[in-house]
Formats: C-alpha cells, sequence, structure tokens
C-alpha cells in the first residue's frame, strides 16, 4: 500500500489522519446528496440504485487491489457463520 502514501506537506499530519478526515467529508456530502435526491426518489428505488451501483464497485476493487472473495486462512465454518 506505498503507493497510496502522501506527503501532506503538515509534519505532525499522518497518513491515517489525513483519509480519516476524507472519509468523513466525503460521507457528509453523500448524505447531503442522498437526502436531496430521497425527495424526488422513491427509497426502494434509490436502496436499488445504490446496490446495483455499489455491488460492481465492490467487486471491481477487490479485483483491482487483488484480494481474494474467499479468503483462503477463513474456514468453511466462518464462512457459513457470516452467511448466516
Amino acid at each position: 500500500m506505498d503507493s497510496l502514501r502522501f506527503d501532506t506537506g503538515i509534519p505532525f499530519l499522518q497518513d491515517g489522519e489525513v483519509y480519516a478526515i476524507s472519509c468523513a467529508l466525503l460521507w457528509a456530502i453523500a448524505i447531503i446528496l442522498f437526502r436531496k435526491s430521497g425527495e424526488q426518489i422513491q427509497p426502494v428505488a434509490l436502496n436499488l440504485f445504490k446496490g446495483t451501483v455499489g455491488l460492481p464497485l465492490f467487486f471491481f476493487s477487490l479485483w483491482a487491489f487483488s484480494i481474494p472473495f474467499f479468503p483462503e486462512d477463513v474456514s468453511t465454518k466462518d464462512t457459513l457463520t457470516l452467511l448466516a
């Protein structure tokens, strides 16, 4: 993950802090946009849209970062517990 590191220019600001602040800002923007769109779009349609967009992006992220969908060190019992 060294490719995701960058120099913030501020000596006391670490990468994790930058990612946390960025995440909070993006979350706030998403909440505002979903609230605005929820005024004009039915909740069921909005949830279907989020799932339709989010699931392919999730699988693309797994592929892009070479993360296996079923990790090798997880037992069948653990997998079934998660699916239950």
